[in-house]
């Protein structure tokens, strides 16, 4: 499952969720309107308000 969490000024941030396991493992990537991908570690996203599972 993908999830855009923010709009920025060139581009999308997205969580995507995979894995069998509970809860699912998160990955995040930084989609640019040249359609380039960057792939973001969790400490990058947080400002966008994604939190650490409990």
């Amino acid at each position: 499952m993908a999830k855009v969490i923010a709009t920025t000024d060139d581009g999308f941030i997205v969580r995507l969720c995979f894995g069998h396991t509970k809860p699912p493992s998160r990955a995040y990537f930084k989609i640019h309107e040249s359609g380039a991908v960057d792939e973001l570690e969790f400490e990058q996203v947080r400002q966008y308000g994604e939190r650490p599972w409990r």
